[in-house]
């Protein structure tokens, strides 16, 4: 997917668990490294949590 994607690029990551960004993950061995210059200018993190206490451990 990574290799297809341009422009900006917008990713999502759980900060309701206690590891949000795996670095053995998909995201970290495959994705992020496919997203080159220039067909890519840049890339937001956006760190999402749980509004409800007690949904994860």
């Amino acid at each position: 997917y990574s290799k297809r994607v341009q422009d900006d690029v917008g990713i999502i990551l759980n900060g309701s668990i206690s590891i949000p960004f795996d670095k053995n993950s998909t995201l970290a061995t495959v994705e992020l490294p496919n997203l080159k210059q220039p067909q890519v200018r840049q890339v937001t993190a956006y760190i999402v949590h749980d509004l409800e206490e007690g949904q994860y451990p």
